[in-house]
This record gives C-alpha cells, sequence and structure tokens, in this order.
C-alpha cells in the first residue's frame, strides 16, 4: 500500500499529458482519442492525500497511424 491514511481523500495529478486526453483527479482515469500519431513521454501520475504522495515511474504513450 501507499502508506496513505484510511479514509483521507485522495487526488490524483498528473505531469505532461497529452493534449488530447482527459484526466479525472478524483480516479485518476487516464482516457482520450489520439488525434496525430506521436510519442508522448515522461507521462507522470501522482496520488496525495493531505499526509503523503506517491507517483507512477513515468511511462509514454506511442500513437500509431491508422491503417
Amino acid at each position: 500500500m501507499l502508506g496513505l491514511n484510511a479514509g483521507s481523500e485522495l487526488v490524483f495529478s498528473i505531469e505532461n499529458k497529452p493534449d488530447w486526453a482527459n484526466f479525472d483527479t478524483t480516479t485518476g482515469k487516464l482516457s482520450g482519442t489520439p488525434t496525430t500519431a506521436g510519442t508522448h513521454s515522461n507521462i507522470v501520475i501522482t496520488v496525495s492525500d493531505e499526509f503523503v504522495s506517491s507517483s507512477l515511474n513515468a511511462f509514454e504513450i506511442k500513437v500509431n497511424s491508422a491503417t
């Protein structure tokens, strides 16, 4: 577990979100439909409560052209 305190409100945040993506700060869900091919790098999602935070390792999303 993250070490977050039970009963504390969790808040999610994101760094380097692709422009076409949506991000829900309540659930941490990243979704959307890419509009162009390309690579979106160094994306980091963090969850925090009022005492501590924890982040995923940075990741990338590669979008290929439709065939």
